[in-house]
Parts: C-alpha cells; sequence; structure tokens
C-alpha cells in the first residue's frame, strides 16, 4: 500500500525564514520587478509541487505557490505578504527554471519573466509600476463579453480578436499615463473606474442593451436623438448610470437581458 504523507509542521513550513538569505532580505527596502520577457504576452507562470529552496527548505506547499499573471508583479521588501515569493524569487530552482535573474543569459524557449531589481527607485515609483502590473494583469483575466465592453467605453473596436482586444486596452492604460496625453489620461481614468466598480456587471448589460435597442421602433433599452435614455416608452434619464441604476432596481429585466446575452450566438 502506498506510504500516506504526513503533514508538514509548522516548525517545517518556516524553517526558510531561519536562512541567513531571509533574515537579510527582510531587512533591505525598495522593490523587485518580474518582468515579462517575451513582446507578446498570452500567459503567466504557475508552479506547482512542492517548492524546496536551494537547502531542502519547503517554502511552499503543493497547490500553494502563486501564479504570476502575464504582466508579471511588482513586489516589495518591506510587505510581509510580498517577502515570501521575494525569498524564492532568488532562492527557489523551481521558481528559478522560470525566471531570469539579474546577470544571467536569458533562454526565450523556457524563461517567461526578468528579475529587475528597484531598490535604487523611489518606493512611489514601485507602487505604481505595481499599479499598472495589476490592472493590466486584470484585463488579460477578462471573458470576451467584458472585453467587448470596456472596449466600447474607451473607444476602440469590439471586432478584433480577444488578444488583440487586451493588448488594445493595456495600451489605453499605458498611454494614459503619459502627462502630455489628455484624452488618453480621460480614457484610462474611465477604464480604471469601469473596472474599480462594484456595478460593472451592470454597466456591462447596460451597454449591451442599449448596442441591441431600436430607437426608431421605441423597443427595449435604447438612446434617442436628444441623449435621452430610454426603456420602450418609459424615460430613465440622460447618462449610462440611470439604465444601470434601472437595471439594479428592476431584478427580472435584468436577468431576462442577461440570460439573453449570455446565449452562445447561433
Amino acid at each position: 500500500m502506498p506510504t500516506v504523507r504526513e503533514k508538514p509542521t509548522k516548525e517545517e513550513l518556516e524553517k526558510y525564514k531561519k536562512t541567513e538569505e531571509y533574515k537579510k532580505l527582510i531587512k533591505r527596502t525598495g522593490a523587485v520587478e518580474l518582468a515579462p520577457i517575451h513582446e507578446h504576452i498570452y500567459g503567466g507562470v504557475g508552479i506547482w509541487g512542492d517548492i524546496p529552496d536551494k537547502h531542502g527548505n519547503l517554502v511552499y506547499q503543493s497547490g500553494e505557490a502563486p501564479e504570476i499573471g502575464p504582466f508579471g508583479d511588482v513586489l516589495l521588501y518591506e510587505k510581509p505578504e510580498h517577502q515570501r515569493l521575494i525569498y524564492a524569487i532568488f532562492n527557489c530552482p523551481a521558481l528559478q527554471s522560470k525566471i531570469v535573474l539579474p546577470g544571467e543569459r536569458v533562454d526565450k524557449t523556457t524563461h517567461r519573466f526578468k528579475v529587475v531589481d528597484l531598490e535604487a527607485e523611489g518606493r512611489e515609483y514601485a507602487e505604481k509600476m505595481a499599479l499598472d502590473v495589476e490592472y493590466k494583469n486584470k484585463i488579460y483575466q477578462y471573458d470576451e463579453d467584458t472585453l467587448n465592453f470596456l472596449s466600447l467605453v474607451c473607444g476602440l473596436a469590439t471586432q478584433p480578436s480577444m488578444n488583440i482586444k487586451k493588448a488594445a486596452l493595456c495600451g489605453v492604460w499605458d498611454n494614459g499615463a503619459k502627462t502630455e496625453n489628455v484624452s488618453g489620461a480621460a480614457k484610462r481614468a474611465k477604464l480604471k473606474e469601469m473596472m474599480d466598480s462594484p456595478d460593472m456587471k451592470y454597466f456591462e448589460t447596460a451597454y449591451m442593451v442599449i448596442r441591441e435597442g431600436d430607437a426608431n421602433k421605441q423597443e427595449g433599452f435604447y438612446k434617442t436623438e436628444n441623449g435621452v435614455y430610454k426603456y420602450n416608452d418609459q424615460i430613465l434619464g440622460t447618462s449610462i448610470e440611470h439604465v444601470v441604476a434601472y437595471l439594479k432596481s428592476h431584478d427580472e429585466i435584468f436577468v431576462a437581458v442577461k440570460k439573453k446575452s449570455d446565449k452562445p450566438a447561433k
């Protein structure tokens, strides 16, 4: 009979914290960036199985290691929740097989990310980079309906493939960071507002039903030439927020139109 594997003790799980490498790490300030090596990004990195350090100490148990999104990550030395992953990056061979450390040669067939030490940079800059990475990784996790909605919000085409739409939305995010790009900053602000909104699914549905409504026949949700939003002959208001408010207060209509939009095209 196969032997049942015993669960590691708390002492075994925290043994790596007693290493000299970890003791030095938690005294540092600054940040580490995991920057994508590939120009075209279609996925991140997930490591499976136990992850020991170079001394044989268990750092992550099987299934516990965090996945790294397609745009990498920015990790701060001073944040306790980042310290274990930073330690693993510099001391665990399983992670190092996918990540290039400073000074090492890049192998594009196996490596996904490179480590950039940002200790010389200010904390504000590092946190800005972390925000950029967080939102661009979110974009790559959305389904096509949400990508179409965000594309409409930003004035982008919805016809291209999912990867092209993801890249275009990430471009909106990056362009909006340029101080001279006023219109780009407005688009980025709107994109962030929608991604942060707890009502994003309502906004997504509102945009969809407005596109499908018929203003000439006065059927469904639609926008008149005067800029008024209506549901059949009922006036809702002069902004998309009024449509969202209506959907939120009429669950039966929201569920019905949502089900319709979720059906695959024939």
